[in-house]
């Protein structure tokens, strides 16, 4: 069910990629995935509003609680780049972390594609990977960036990366 982006070698953790839980399946489903794959953290880039819209269910869970793992949250409007720009390369920078610790870590907005390969990217630059490389691992996993803002705001990433 959940794509698989393929990490460097020295990093342990999984990096998993899928649309929105609880839109094109039962939200049941996902869960069960989440907990075979042992996912310790699910990044949603979700405007709230969008959630509830489009999958009830996982709105329902969120609100309550019942998420079987932690949420990562940064609401980025669809087609869009984050608001505030250094917010987002910290939580990269997390989830970046996370994945150095072992960590299995999915990445979610509404379709899988546009802004989970944005953040998806990101990541594999945080862990060191040369932007070409990252958008390519990223699009094997059957994710890619779909506006020019989205290209832009990658640019600023490796920037950002390659400054560490």
């Amino acid at each position: 069910m959940f794509r698989r982006v393929e990490m460097p070698a020295q990093v342990p953790g999984k990096l998993l990629l899928h649309s929105m839980p609880g839109r094109f399946e039962a939200l049941d489903r996902v869960w069960h995935q989440v907990r075979e794959d042992e996912v310790g953290a699910i990044v949603c880039l979700n405007e709230h509003f969008e959630i509830r819209q489009k999958s009830s269910a996982y709105a329902d869970a969120i609100e309550a609680g019942t998420v079987p793992c932690s949420m990562l949250g940064m609401e980025i409007r669809e087609g869009g780049i984050p608001v505030d720009k250094d917010a987002f390369w910290t939580m990269v920078r997390d989830v970046a972390s996370r994945l150095h610790g072992g960590q299995s870590v999915l990445i979610h907005c509404a379709g899988g594609v546009g802004r989970t390969a944005m953040f998806a990217v990101s990541v594999l630059m945080a862990l060191g990977q040369p932007a070409h490389h990252a958008e390519r691992t990223v699009s094997r996993a059957g994710s890619t960036v779909e506006t020019m803002a989205q290209m832009e705001m990658l640019a600023w990433c490796a920037t950002r990366a390659t400054a560490r």
